[in-house]
């Protein structure tokens, strides 16, 4: 995997920090909107999968949370 931006947080790590972003911004009240960024997690063949797992998980973590 190629991340020359990236690698300070594992997969797992980004979820859980989305968790407690989106629970505590419900719990508290306050609006969320979020903007999809990255894209730095390229496999040599030029796919994204990782790039798409993160955002997946993103997005699952959101709607837990409405």
């Amino acid at each position: 995997m190629r991340d020359p931006l990236g690698g300070w947080l594992t997969t797992e790590q980004l979820r859980e920090r989305d968790h407690l972003v989106f629970s505590t911004a419900r719990e508290l009240g306050i609006p969320v909107a979020w903007n999809l960024a990255g894209g730095y997690q390229e496999e040599a063949d030029g796919s994204i999968p990782r790039l798409l797992e993160i955002h997946r998980n993103t997005a699952i973590e959101c709607l837990r949370h409405l």
